[in-house]
């Protein structure tokens, strides 16, 4: 059961943000410093996952789903996604091993925000090529079931939820008393 969120206050661009995400490669293969928009992309959806909007990013914004949903579902084989990729293992140590390579990388290039940006470029290509693979041999959104931002905003979600029944059942312990 998906718990509740807050409805974003403008309409999906799922149907054509996969435009923002080729522009953003092909300006970061032209000049890798356009890389570092990378984190933006990052943060957009941990921002409003932080804000109570849940996934939404997911289904209504992301620019790699999209992509994945209009361009790789026409060279997809279609196949069913191997029980493994739901395992929670997996999701929590792609989201530790993303994690480590962006800290990582802004660690050790810190203050060059040139190195950086080639970094956060490298990242980003690397994990659309594994998408495309996995969009290929099995559903076009595949990628999309172990995503780490998914994952990552999935977790604040459930957070936020098991925080707000707490606060809930505090307030009934309060009101019986």
């Amino acid at each position: 059961m998906t718990p509740p969120r807050r409805k974003l206050p403008f309409d999906s661009i799922q149907d054509w943000s996969f435009i923002i995400m080729i522009i953003l490669f092909g300006l970061s293969f032209l000049d890798h410093r356009f890389g570092i928009l990378g984190l933006v992309c990052l943060a957009v959806p941990i921002i409003l996952s932080l804000l109570g909007y849940g996934r939404a990013h997911c289904t209504h914004l992301c620019p790699r789903g999209s992509f994945f949903s209009k361009v790789v579902r026409f060279i997809s084989l279609k196949k069913k996604l191997p029980k493994f990729f739901r395992d929670e293992d997996l999701r929590f140590g792609l989201i530790v091993f993303f994690l480590v390579c962006i800290a990582g990388n802004v660690l050790r290039f810190f203050p060059d925000w040139v190195r950086m940006a080639n970094g956060m470029f490298q990242i980003m290509v690397a994990s659309l090529f594994i998408g495309i693979v996995f969009g290929v041999l099995f559903h076009p959104r595949s990628w999309c079931v172990v995503c780490p931002v998914g994952a990552l905003t999935g977790e604040i979600q459930k957070v936020q939820i098991a925080n707000q029944k707490k606060r809930q059942q505090h307030k009934d312990n309060q009101s019986a008393h």
